[in-house]
C-alpha cells in the first residue's frame, strides 16, 4: 500500500516538474530570443565644392549612417582611421552615438583636412561600430578620392633693366658702365615653394656679375612675388648685340628646379673712325 502511494506522488510530482518545463518553454517561444545588435553602415563625404572629392587644403566632413538591424544597442561608438597613416586627415576619430533601437539609424560627423601635401588618389577608411557590450559591431573600407595640388611652379615675370620694362627699345645696357637688373620670379603653382634659391649666371668673359652668387628667397606662397637684384657691367671692347642672364631656380624639397634665360640687349658701341 505504502509503495503505491510512493508511486503515484512520484508521478505527480514528474507530471507537475514536466508541465513547468513545457510553460517555459512556451513562454520562450513566445517572446523570442534576445537578439544581437546587427550594424549596416553607410558614409558619404561633403567637402567645400560639393564633387566628393577632398581637395589639397580643403575642409570636407564624412558622415557616418548606422542603421541597426538587430536588437537594440546601447554605448554605440563609431571610429574613423585610414589603413594607412595619414596624420592630420581626420581630426576626431571617434564618435559616441548612445542608442540605437531595432530598424533605427544615427549618423555621427567625421571633420577632414586635405593639407597642402596631398596627394591625388584614394585613400581608404575604416570604419567600425560597436555597441558597450562588444556583440554587436561592424567594419566598413570606405573609399575617399583626394586631388591634391600642382607642385610649386616658379617662373620668370616682369624684368626690369636700369628701370624700364625690358621688353622696350630704351632697355638696353651699355658696354663700360654697370647695369642694374630687376627679375620678378612668381610661384606659379598650386603649392608653397620651400626655401628657394636663386643662382645668377652670364657666361661671358666680357662681362662681370657684380652681384654673383645663389640669392635665398625663402618660402613662396601659391601667386606669391619676390624680386631678385642683380647689377652687372660689360666691357667697353664687346662687339656683341646681347648677353643671356642665366637664372637657375631651385626648390630646396626638390620638388622643383628649373633654369630660366633672360636675354639682355646691348647698346651697339660707336666705332673709334667716327
Amino acid at each position: 500500500m505504502v509503495n503505491h502511494m510512493r508511486h503515484a506522488l512520484a508521478i505527480v510530482a514528474l507530471a507537475a516538474f514536466a508541465a513547468h518545463c513545457l510553460a517555459q518553454v512556451k513562454l520562450r517561444t513566445a517572446a523570442g530570443p534576445i537578439a544581437l545588435p546587427e550594424f549596416v553602415i553607410e558614409s558619404k563625404l561633403q567637402d567645400g565644392n560639393g564633387d566628393s572629392i577632398l581637395a589639397s587644403e580643403e575642409h570636407g566632413t564624412l558622415i557616418v549612417r548606422i542603421t541597426n538591424r538587430g536588437g537594440e544597442a546601447r554605448g554605440v561608438v563609431v571610429r574613423v582611421r585610414p589603413l594607412i597613416p595619414a596624420p592630420g586627415l581626420v581630426h576626431d576619430t571617434a564618435a559616441t552615438i548612445g542608442r540605437i533601437s531595432n530598424a533605427q539609424s544615427a549618423e555621427a560627423s567625421f571633420l577632414l583636412w586635405g593639407g597642402e601635401d596631398l596627394a591625388t588618389g584614394k585613400v581608404v577608411l575604416l570604419v567600425d561600430a560597436e555597441d558597450d557590450t562588444k556583440t554587436g559591431g561592424a567594419v566598413a573600407r570606405v573609399e575617399l578620392r583626394m586631388k591634391g595640388a600642382l607642385g610649386p611652379d616658379l617662373v620668370i615675370g616682369r624684368v626690369l633693366l636700369n628701370g624700364k620694362t625690358l621688353d622696350l627699345k630704351e632697355a638696353v645696357a651699355t658696354p663700360g658702365r654697370v647695369a642694374s637688373i630687376n627679375v620678378e620670379i612668381v610661384n606659379a603653382g598650386g603649392l608653397k615653394a620651400r626655401s628657394v634659391i636663386v643662382t645668377p649666371t652670364i657666361d661671358a668673359p666680357f662681362v662681370l656679375l657684380q652681384s654673383a652668387g645663389p640669392v635665398e628667397i625663402g618660402d613662396m606662397a601659391p601667386g606669391e612675388k619676390q624680386r631678385v637684384d642683380l647689377s652687372f657691367r660689360v666691357s667697353g671692347e664687346s662687339r656683341q648685340a646681347s648677353i643671356v642672364l642665366k637664372l637657375q631656380v631651385v626648390e630646396q624639397r626638390e620638388r622643383f628646379s628649373r633654369v630660366h634665360n633672360v636675354n639682355i640687349p646691348l647698346r651697339k658701341a660707336r666705332s673709334k673712325n667716327r
